[in-house]
């Protein structure tokens, strides 16, 4: 049962606005695990089996993700998860995630867990979890995780990566490491709502039964359940 507009005792602190609709597209579309809700901005989410319920809350970039960390360990959360980008090196992620945990009373790992972090509650202390998109080892952000969530044949994909490559270099005005985000983007604005991935996971475009969003739901579930 959701109780809405209870505070949260239970918080995933996501970067900005895509992290937030695909984690909760993800839960919502995996009804036998999750059940969710909107309250104007906030996104709340309820474990079927255990009834807890945690909010989403965007903070704005990694950066300001990893400024809150300090805030919400040290008040009156059961659970606390981390959901950043990797982006160009995971090692330099990683080290921003020691440097804001040193400043808490929690023993944080040196290197990531490829199955996604989670440090056990203690007496005072919540329950942490990390995930560094893609998948807690590869230099990435959101759209390389997303990419995995497309089916084996996904019509038109071929396409859409033939339109980026061939696109000449002094005409792209993207960076040569987003090349593969572009593709992305560009297979979405084919789709029901173009360009938008959390209405693609809605509307079954994206699939949530591979292997890495199988895991990343694992992870949700074991963190806050």
């Amino acid at each position: 049962m959701m109780h809405h507009n209870r505070p949260a005792e239970r918080v995933l602190l996501v970067e900005g606005q895509d992290d937030k609709h695909i984690v909760w597209q993800i839960c919502r579309r995996d009804t036998a695990s999750f059940a969710t809700t909107r309250e104007g901005y906030a996104m709340r989410v309820a474990l079927l089996s255990t009834g807890t319920e945690f909010l989403i809350a965007e903070r704005g970039s990694r950066s300001e993700v990893i400024s809150a960390i300090r805030q919400e360990v040290t008040t009156r959360q059961r659970a606390v998860g981390v959901l950043v980008d990797a982006d160009a090196d995971p090692s330099v992620c990683w080290s921003e995630l020691v440097k804001g945990f040193s400043r808490t009373p929690i023993s944080f790992p040196a290197t990531p867990n490829p199955a996604g972090l989670i440090i056990p509650e203690q007496p005072g202390v919540p329950r942490i979890g990390v995930w560094m998109m893609p998948d807690n080892q590869s230099a990435g952000e959101l759209e390389d995780f997303v990419r995995q969530m497309m089916p084996v044949a996904a019509p038109v994909w071929p396409e859409a990566q033939c339109y980026i490559d061939n696109i000449p270099p002094d005409l792209r005005r993207f960076a040569r490491g987003k090349t593969d985000k572009a593709k992305l983007y560009a297979w979405l604005s084919t789709q029901r709502e173009p360009a938008r991935m959390g209405a693609a996971i809605s509307d079954g475009d994206l699939e949530i039964s591979g292997p890495l969003c199988q895991d990343f739901v694992s992870w949700l579930a074991d963190l806050f359940g």
